[in-house]
């Protein structure tokens, strides 16, 4: 990697966060209202849970690059809902037809 992004890298944050089954077909991220926590990374008010990251690294992996963040502030929003699972996204990303039934 050029020292340059490795640069850029050092600087970078991420907000993880969990949606609920109830929120997911009405999810529009350019449409949520949004807070930020401890890195000023964007997260979602209506989020199950959260996690505020600072990026570490990234890892290359083929024609991807996975991003590596640290952990530094997170919570749980209450134990209501249920989080939305990547099998119950149906064909958001126009993936279907790689999954068998039995994740259906």
């Amino acid at each position: 990697m050029s020292n340059w992004i490795a640069q850029l890298f050092r600087h970078l944050t991420a907000g993880v966060y969990v949606i609920g089954v109830a929120d997911g077909e009405r999810r529009n991220a350019f449409t949520a209202s949004w807070r930020t926590d401890v890195t000023g990374a964007p997260l979602p008010l209506d989020a199950l849970a959260h996690f505020d990251c600072r990026v570490t690294g990234d890892i290359e992996a083929g024609d991807h690059r996975l991003i590596v963040g640290r952990v530094v502030d997170g919570a749980l929003a209450g134990a209501d809902g249920d989080p939305l699972i990547y099998a119950q996204t149906g064909n958001l990303d126009m993936s279907e037809d790689l999954y068998p039934e039995t994740f259906s």
